[in-house]
């Protein structure tokens, strides 16, 4: 009964990048998207993906069906990441920073800046779970 109320509680993380657009892509983006997933895979524990999927979904458990029902009332829509170049003259201090990355949250999406490199994106994801998106109001 729980899993009808509330979703199935492990994370797919397999799934949810079967079930994922991506829009905005370029030849940059392609290592950002191996690096997202990696970090997703190997480097999240359980409860910083529940917390990432609840921070650009609303959602902290995955729907029935899996995340080919993402969205709401299983109106199936895809997860999408979308990828933001960092303007030149921003670029070292976004790279250096302890700011998160920029983080535009859509339902059932997120736009990411282009980091140079896997630690990075890293740490920047990281620091946005913790900040629970209070870095987005101020």
């Amino acid at each position: 009964m729980d899993i009808i109320t509330a979703g199935e509680q492990d994370i797919d993380v397999n799934d949810w990048e079967k079930n994922t657009i991506y829009e905005q892509c370029s030849q940059n983006s392609d290592q950002q998207k191996l690096w997202f997933w990696e970090i997703l895979k190997e480097q999240l524990n359980s409860e910083q993906q529940g917390s990432l999927l609840q921070f650009v979904t609303g959602m902290r458990t995955v729907p029935i069906g899996g995340f080919a029902h993402l969205g709401p009332h299983n109106s199936q829509q895809q997860f999408c990441i979308r990828w933001q170049n960092v303007p030149k003259e921003a670029e070292n201090a976004v790279q250096r920073s302890q700011t998160p990355i920029t983080i535009i949250i859509i339902i059932t999406a997120i736009v990411l800046m282009i980091i140079k490199t896997k630690q990075i994106m890293f740490q920047k994801l990281i620091l946005a779970l913790s900040a629970n998106g209070s870095f987005l109001n101020g």
